[in-house]
């Protein structure tokens, strides 16, 4: 069965991280308080998933209630894709002391990998093999983690196969 691992081990593949900067709309802080409420965010979270990862249930964001408007601060969220909780990091950034407003940075804190399209991308690699990563739809991974498939030949012959997830992005490759 050594043909099969030269051939996955080539395959490195980034898979529906959410990463986000550029576009997300400005909160408003409340001038009493400097605090916001993070409703705003939760549905952009949900909606940037979405995007991401179209054919995945993803629902029941996730954010501390309110949170005090400062420059760098940040706080943690979450999101629930295809029943696995997804944690993000959000920054705060370019506040506004006289609009009280600011912009914001969403980042996955681990790897979303996307099982189906790790499968379709290792089988184009691997003409004529099945390969199975388990029942999961979605793995969130940390950088480092490891996962087996089970890749079966055409011939019927199989071979536990460890994949280590490289970064945040979602490569991955054989170890």
């Amino acid at each position: 069965m050594r043909a099969v691992a030269p051939v996955l081990a080539a395959a490195a593949l980034a898979l529906a991280a959410c990463s986000s900067s550029s576009k997300n709309p400005a909160i408003t802080a409340d001038p009493a308080s400097r605090g916001v409420d993070t409703r705003d965010i939760e549905q952009l979270l949900v909606a940037k998933q979405k995007a991401q990862s179209p054919d995945f249930d993803v629902r029941d964001p996730s954010c501390p209630a309110r949170i005090v408007v400062a420059d760098g601060e940040t706080f943690r969220c979450t999101v629930v894709v295809e029943g696995v909780v997804v944690p993000y990091q959000v920054t705060l950034r370019d506040v506004n002391e006289n609009s009280k407003t600011a912009g914001y940075d969403l980042r996955p804190v681990k790897a979303i990998l996307s099982i189906p399209k790790l499968v379709d991308a290792l089988q184009r690699n691997s003409p004529g093999a099945r390969i199975d990563c388990g029942p999961d739809r979605v793995k969130v991974l940390d950088p480092g983690a490891t996962f087996q498939c089970t890749v079966t030949t055409a011939q019927g012959a199989s071979q536990p196969v460890t994949l280590r997830v490289n970064d945040i992005d979602g490569n991955v490759s054989q170890v």
